[in-house]
C-alpha cells in the first residue's frame, strides 16, 4: 500500500494570506497527499487555513488549536489560533495535544497525536512544532523527549509518524538524540532516500536549510520509502509570492511486504 505523506509550516496569516491559501490549495490538490501535518494553521472565524487545504485533499481535519492571541489580520486585529492540524483522506479515530515545555520567551507549543485508518491501515500521525528560540537546543529536545513521552505502545501500529517544524538542522544535538538516542528507531526519510532538502530559503531573512522533517518511528512493521521531495515550492508568478515561509516536504511510503 502506498502513501502520501506531508508536513507543512503554513505561516499564520502572516504575507498575503488570502493569496497564499489559495496557492496552498491549489498545491494541495495536486499532489493529493494521504496524510497532511500542518503547522501554524491559522484560524479565525471563516478563515481556516486547515479547513481550507482539507476541502481541496477531499479530506478530514483534526484540528489542535494553540497561541490564542489578538493578530494583526487585514487591516484590523482579530482573535485566532495558529496551532497544528492533521488531515487524513482516511478516517480519524482519535486526537489529542500534548503540552511541551517551553522557554520563557516562547509560549503554548503542543504536539498533536492523531490515530488514523486508511485502506485497511492503521497509523499515528505525530505533529510537532518546536520552540523557535535560537539557543534552545537542549529545550527542544525537553519538547521532543515529552512528545515522546505521550505516545501509546507503537507495536499496535502499521507506520508511525513523527512530523513539523522542528526548527533545527538535521545536524543538530535535538535531531542526533531522536535518531541515536531516543530509543524509538527513528528514520529521518530524507536522509534514508539520500536526498537533502532545503525548506527555509523563501525570504532572504533565512539562510538555506532543512528545519522541517518527516521521521519514521519504528513499530515492527515494515515500510519502504520510495521518494522523498520538496512541496509547496512554486513562486506565482503574477504576484511573487511563495505559497508560504516554508516549503513543505513530502515522502512517498510503502506499507507492508
Amino acid at each position: 500500500m502506498s502513501l502520501k505523506i506531508c508536513t507543512l509550516n503554513t505561516w499564520k496569516c502572516d504575507g498575503r494570506y488570502r493569496d497564499r491559501l489559495k496557492l496552498m490549495a491549489a498545491e494541495t490538490a495536486r499532489i493529493k497527499p494521504d496524510i497532511l501535518m500542518l503547522q501554524e494553521a491559522f484560524a479565525a472565524g471563516e478563515d481556516d487555513t486547515a479547513a481550507t487545504l482539507a476541502a481541496a485533499m477531499d479530506g478530514t481535519v483534526a484540528a489542535a488549536p494553540a497561541r490564542d492571541k489578538e493578530r494583526d489580520f487585514g487591516g484590523r486585529t482579530v482573535r485566532s489560533t495558529s496551532g497544528l492540524a492533521v488531515i487524513t483522506t482516511g478516517e480519524i479515530v482519535s486526537s489529542r495535544a500534548v503540552s511541551l515545555p517551553v522557554p520563557d520567551a516562547d509560549d503554548n507549543r503542543i504536539s498533536q497525536i492523531a490515530e488514523i485508518e486508511i485502506g485497511g491501515k492503521r497509523l499515528l500521525a505525530v505533529a510537532t512544532h518546536l520552540t523557535h528560540i535560537t539557543e534552545a537546543d537542549s529545550e527542544r529536545q525537553a519538547e521532543i523527549e515529552a512528545t515522546l513521552a505521550a505516545l501509546p505502545d507503537l507495536s499496535g501500529y502499521d507506520a508511525a509518524l513523527f512530523a513539523g517544524d522542528f526548527n533545527c538542522r538535521p545536524e543538530t544535538p535535538p535531531i542526533r538524540w531522536l535518531l541515536e538516542e531516543s530509543g524509538v528507531g527513528a528514520i529521518d526519510v530524507c536522509a534514508a532516500a539520500g536526498m537533502e532538502i532545503v525548506t527555509r530559503d523563501t525570504s532572504s531573512r533565512y539562510p538555506p536549510c532543512r528545519i522541517d522533517h518527516i521521521f519514521l518511528l519504528d513499530t515492527g512493521s515494515p515500510v519502504a520509502i520510495d521518494r522523498v521531495m520538496r512541496v509547496y515550492d512554486t513562486r506565482d508568478p503574477t504576484l511573487g509570492i511563495f505559497p508560504s515561509d516554508h516549503y513543505g516536504v513530502m515522502a512517498e511510503l510503502r506499507l507492508g511486504n
